[in-house]
């Protein structure tokens, strides 16, 4: 399917009814230079493919993509899957990955699960339907070399800036094998993730209050989930808890 197929919504925009329970995936795109490309976003792979993201603003393609990864680790987690963050990056910092629509980009982030031999299986929803090798995914955003990180799902970007270019580094290891394993999310992080996610709501092509408000309730949801868990670190904001047992609640965004 053609990433530039599909219908065109004129600013104003307002999104359709999303469906990620189905396998096919749903594509918008712009019909004119006056409108802003949305992207194709498909589903997750097989069998994690009834998972609803259409709560995550991923049509936003100038920012968030560690914020998405993280919030795709906490849904997987919720099933008992372990994942980890795969980072990319430019060797100098520039702006030489590319988008869907070619936007520059400076590093990209998704989750990946450990397949066989603890080789990553990537879950790009901006760029396939399936898991993605390692290289496949490269290849989608850059023809040069980079510097690869894995990392924590809960620290998606965390990385060693002198890491050798063309290479892949794990910071933080071992990688986890199981979810006791996993580094529990801050939950002051989380909160913070889903301030940020509204603003990119708010500033994308097609805002949906009604996602917004989605976000923010499926946020509450997932944290209770993995407090049960026990992935889920309080120390920095232990009262807050109490507050999101009486109603969904995630901070007001700051424009940036």
């Amino acid at each position: 399917m053609s990433r530039l197929s599909g219908p065109c919504f004129p600013k104003p925009p307002r999104i359709r009814a999303v469906d990620f329970l189905l396998v096919t995936a749903l594509t918008f795109a712009a019909c004119d230079a006056g409108d802003r490309p949305v992207p194709t976003v498909y589903p997750l792979p097989a069998p994690y493919a009834d998972i609803a993201i259409d709560y995550l603003p991923f049509e936003y393609l100038q920012d968030g993509c560690s914020q998405r990864a993280s919030y795709l680790g906490l849904e997987l987690a919720v099933r008992g899957v372990v994942t980890i963050a795969v980072d990319a990056q430019t060797c100098d910092m520039g702006l030489g990955l590319r988008g869907p629509f070619g936007e520059p980009w400076r590093h990209h982030t998704v989750p990946a699960i450990l397949g066989e031999g603890g080789v990553p299986q990537l879950i790009d929803p901006l760029a396939s339907p399936g898991f993605l090798t390692l290289d496949a995914w490269l290849a989608g955003l850059t023809d040069d070399p980079v510097r690869v990180s894995l990392a924590p799902i809960a620290y998606p970007t965390t990385h060693t800036p002198e890491a050798v270019c063309g290479t892949v580094e794990t910071p933080i290891p071992p990688l986890p094998a199981t979810l006791p394993d996993m580094t529990p999310w801050l939950l002051e992080n989380v909160m913070s993730d889903c301030s940020t996610l509204r603003q990119f709501h708010r500033d994308s092509p097609v805002y949906d209050p009604a996602r917004e408000a989605r976000l923010i309730a499926r946020t509450t949801e997932l944290v209770k989930a993995i407090q049960a868990l026990g992935l889920l670190d309080e120390s920095m904001n232990p009262g807050l808890m109490d507050r999101l047992a009486l109603a969904p609640w995630c901070p007001d965004p700051v424009p940036k």
